[in-house]
């Protein structure tokens, strides 16, 4: 019996001091937990009413006592890089990602979120490295393809930002409409600048194998045509845009008649093309050549009589214009001459205050056709306005 007494003691003993500490344990666990949801629940309260600096410090509070969860980290450092505090978003990630402790999966959401930090801070090479590490997996493979075609699109590498549009066509568009074909031109934009024609043209046969209702390319490949003298070419690939992308009609007149001039071709034969082009899109820019055919081949009465009809059937400041001018012309001199002179001159300011072009995406307007809005981004969205 004392021999039993002697075993027994002591396991209770034991059992004891284990259940006590167990309890007390518990109890810490249990304050700590709630401790921590409480300040969980304090930082959202913050985000939600948009007082961001206290979010921070309450969740930056957080880390020294819920050092191991992973999503405190990832979640305060977004708040400092929104907040512009880059540095500290590169800190807190960087600590993360030397953690031995994490998975593959909160690896790559710590690569990802660093990545972020760093194209943030412009550090577009550091950015880079660690992003195409995520190229390849599962999870970050579109996200970090987008941001690598951000940062190649910033520092116009046209070459890395096809090769990333290419991979990211496997997962369908490119987030703001960037084809192969744009960044083809712009390598052969580049080409033209330095006079490498052979290496633009190249680019430019590429571009349209990519896309053959490349405008752009088009225009380009056109324009590159006539410059070498070969205009029947040139005229028969400008004519294409009628049915491509009719919308850019208004930019192919120019260039069209250039070649018909160049070519020797009768204007009646420009002028039926014209009239064409007219009926299907009623640009002013049309209308006012096609008038002006008219005046050298029928004289000026028909051409006043066209300008009216097509001032009245849709007016237009530039149509008004160009028809005041013409006025101007029938009149030999004196007091009609003159009023019509400086009513043509005040209509030509009026027009050159409207904007010529417009993105289809955010409405931006201007002066210019760019390729790219210089507001939203987006490409080949900015078309003649009529």
């Amino acid at each position: 019996m004392e021999e039993f007494l002697v075993i027994l003691v002591p396991a209770a003993a034991a059992v004891g001091w284990w259940g006590g500490r167990w309890y007390y344990t518990q109890k810490f666990l249990e304050r700590h937990t709630q401790t921590i949801r409480q300040g969980y629940c304090k930082g959202l309260n913050y985000l939600l009413s948009e007082k961001t600096d206290q979010a921070i410090e309450t969740l930056a509070n957080l880390l020294a006592s819920d050092i191991e969860t992973i999503e405190t980290h990832v979640a305060l450092g977004n708040l400092f890089r929104r907040r512009g505090e880059v540095q500290k978003a590169i800190e807190i990630h960087e600590a993360l990602l030397a953690r031995q402790s994490l998975n593959g999966e909160q690896k790559a959401t710590a690569q990802f979120e660093l990545g972020l930090d760093y194209k943030r801070a412009g550090l577009y090479d550091r950015a880079e490295l660690i992003l195409a590490n995520l190229a390849d997996h599962p999870s970050y493979r579109r996200p970090a393809l987008e941001l690598l075609l951000q940062i190649y699109l910033q520092e116009k590498d046209w070459l890395k930002a096809r090769s990333c549009v290419s991979q990211l066509n496997r997962f369908g568009r490119a987030p703001n409409g960037e084809t192969e074909a744009q960044l083809l031109c712009e390598l052969a934009d580049e080409a033209l600048k330095a006079r490498q024609y052979a290496v633009a043209d190249g680019r430019l046969d590429e571009a349209l194998e990519q896309d053959s209702r490349c405008v752009r390319a088009v225009l380009m490949k056109a324009d590159l045509l006539a410059r070498d003298g070969y205009f029947r070419p040139a005229l028969d690939l400008l004519k294409t845009v009628e049915t491509i992308r009719p919308d850019y009609l208004p930019e192919v007149i120019k260039p069209l008649i250039r070649c018909h001039d160049q070519l020797g071709l009768p204007h009646n034969e420009l002028s039926a093309y014209l009239d064409r082009l007219a009926a299907k899109c009623r640009h002013p820019k049309i209308v006012i050549a096609l008038a002006e055919l008219i005046e050298a081949d029928q004289g000026q009465p028909e051409a006043l009589a066209y300008l009216r009809d097509a001032a009245v059937a849709k007016p237009s400041i530039r149509l008004m214009a160009a028809l005041v001018r013409m006025l101007a012309k029938a009149e030999s001199g004196g007091d009609h001459r003159t009023i019509y002179l400086g009513l043509g001159e005040a209509l030509d300011q009026l027009a050159q205050q409207q904007p010529r072009y417009r993105c289809s995406q955010c409405g931006f307007s201007g002066q210019e056709l760019h390729w790219r809005c210089p507001s939203c981004r987006h490409w080949d969205t900015t078309v003649p306005l009529e």
